[in-house]
């Protein structure tokens, strides 16, 4: 799997939203992170991620000593490990997850010239149950592969990690004009654990697939 890492610490949020299908704006509606837990480290995949935590004003962020978006971090199976030095704010934590499997995308399946001619669009994936699966779906521009994402609101289906679910002909008229979409399908395994009576640990491991799918 390519990408990178980060962590933030934070008073407890609400609840996630109702699993569905929606419109978002795309905004970041995480807690602000005013803790940290000292240097973390990542260990068990393809090499190592260390995570720096950095002030800015009241707020901290944790800086990854890989820079690259796409950097070789870890594939299925792979058991990383977590290592929290402990901090002003958080204790220190050690624990291991097994990594999530590969993500295959089985459907849609248009040919390479020939697009979705409208109506629901329904997305299947290589289901393993582990724990959740995020669908987004982009409006892009390109022809006859869509490749440039539009500006605008996407589509966010937050469901179960059961390799199926559809996408509405009412909804999809909603995003933005394009030639077609782009679709991502993200495998999401957490694990949830306790630092101390006051603190909980969710870790969060995440293998994505994506393809870019006309539609007019």
């Amino acid at each position: 799997y390519r990408g990178n890492g980060g962590a933030f610490f934070a008073e407890a949020g609400a609840p996630p939203e109702a699993a569905g299908c929606q419109l978002v704006e795309g905004e970041d509606a995480s807690p602000t992170p005013t803790a940290h837990a000292g240097v973390i480290r990542v260990g068990g995949g393809s090499q190592e991620l260390v995570l720096t935590p950095t002030a800015t004003g009241d707020e901290w962020t944790y800086v990854s000593n890989l820079p690259e978006a796409n950097t070789t971090l870890f594939d299925e199976g792979d058991v990383l490990s977590f290592q929290g030095e402990g901090g002003p704010h958080v204790g220190p934590f050690r624990q291991e997850m097994e990594a999530p499997a590969r993500v295959l995308i089985g459907k849609p399946n248009p040919p390479f010239d020939q697009p979705l001619r409208g109506g629901d669009v329904d997305v299947r994936w290589n289901g393993q149950d582990e724990a959740a699966a995020l669908i987004t779906i982009t409006a892009a521009r390109g022809v006859p592969i869509p490749s440039d994402p539009v500006d605008g609101p996407i589509i966010l289906c937050s469901t179960e990690d059961d390799g199926e679910e559809t996408v509405s002909a009412e909804l999809m008229a909603q995003l933005p004009a394009g030639d077609g979409f782009l679709l991502g399908v993200s495998r999401i395994k957490v694990q949830e654990s306790d630092i101390d009576e006051d603190t909980d640990l969710v870790l969060t491991a995440v293998i994505a697939s994506g393809m870019s799918v006309g539609y007019r």
